[in-house]
């Protein structure tokens, strides 16, 4: 879970009132009306403990939980080209977050989607993100064998 908050006007004073934004990146099985329940749960008892407090919450997004597919012909044409490539036996794994590709597998309702990357969090989404040039064709590989 991300969020930000916003309140008050100085640290160490009680506000008034104050705000809450959280991104909560579900995974299974945890899907929205869960997570719409553990917020109600929350409030509810945020309300019980603090007199004349009320709390209130809108669903401004709903990114549904993906889980992997181990028979997707795409994984298995990706592990090909990355084994051939690597002469190696390459692990697939799975990130248990929200990406962009689990939005697009969301809203296309198109399971068949997967995200390639260097496997760390780390290493990810930076500048000239590292990795050998002999592993940045595997998409494009993976992709034809399809």
């Amino acid at each position: 879970m991300v969020g930000d908050d916003e309140g008050g006007y100085r640290p160490f004073v009680v506000p008034d009132h104050a705000k809450v934004w959280v991104d909560m990146r579900l995974t299974p099985p945890t899907d929205t009306a869960a997570a719409i329940n553990m917020v109600e749960q929350a409030t509810a008892t945020a309300e019980a403990a603090v007199p004349g407090c009320h709390g209130s919450f809108a669903v401004t997004g709903d990114r549904p939980a993906i889980e992997r597919d181990p028979n997707s012909p795409l994984l298995a044409a990706l592990k090909r080209a990355a084994d051939d490539v690597t002469d190696a036996d390459v692990p697939a794994s799975f990130f248990t977050g929200c990406t962009d590709t689990a939005v697009i597998a969301g809203k296309t309702g198109n399971r068949n989607c997967m995200s390639y990357g260097p496997g760390s969090l780390v290493l990810a989404h930076k500048p000239n993100e590292p990795g050998p040039c002999r592993y940045r064709s595997l998409p494009e590989r993976a992709h034809r064998a399809c």
